[in-house]
């Protein structure tokens, strides 16, 4: 019998009367002195002096019952590794996903963060071209307000002279007046 299974290979060949076997299970290579592998062992040798086929398969049918079990058991282990297997592939899968997509996300949001920064840098660049017309602003209205400080203090003097000329023009219309009058008299 043989099977094939998760790389073990099993194999129990049916050897004929008289020759060992190089299986370290069976008789020719004992594994200790238990009372079942002495008894097994007494089988063995009854069962040996008997060359039919059944006896061949009673013989080894201890053999082909401990096979079968392992290579089931085997089997089982291997289906819950698959079903582990396909579990751990979903949820690849699905981190594989959720890192795509926050990924994407990220990307997203380093586009917004540039335009908001280009944006950002626009405001800057708009804040100093107001900032500097302010300043200019600033040293127009001082020049204005220095010139017009000027002509303040230059305008109280010529006030008083406006005033002066104001009262000689008076002064020089009554004599006007006056020649006028003793003129015609």
């Amino acid at each position: 019998m043989n099977s094939h299974e998760n790389g073990k290979t099993y194999s129990r060949k049916m050897l004929p009367k008289g020759t060992t076997s190089t299986n370290p299970s069976t008789s020719a290579f004992p594994t200790s002195s238990t009372p079942a592998n002495e008894d097994r062992t007494r089988a063995d040798k009854q069962v040996a002096s008997d060359d039919t086929p059944i006896s061949i398969f009673v013989k080894n049918l201890p053999h082909f019952s401990l096979t079968l079990r392992r290579a089931k058991k085997d089997k089982v282990e291997y289906y819950k590794k698959a079903a582990k297997k396909s579990l751990l592939i979903d949820e690849l899968i699905k981190n594989q996903e959720l890192y795509t997509d926050l990924k994407d996300c990220s990307d997203k949001l380093e586009i917004q963060i540039s335009k908001l920064e280009a944006r950002v840098k626009d405001a800057k660049t708009k804040i100093e071209a107001i900032q500097e017309q302010k300043l200019t602003l600033a040293r127009m209205c001082f020049q204005k307000s220095s010139a017009l400080d000027e002509l303040e203090a230059e305008f109280h003097s010529l006030k008083e002279m406006k005033e002066l000329a104001d009262l000689d023009v008076a002064r020089v219309e009554e004599s006007l007046i006056d020649f006028k009058s003793k003129i015609i008299e």
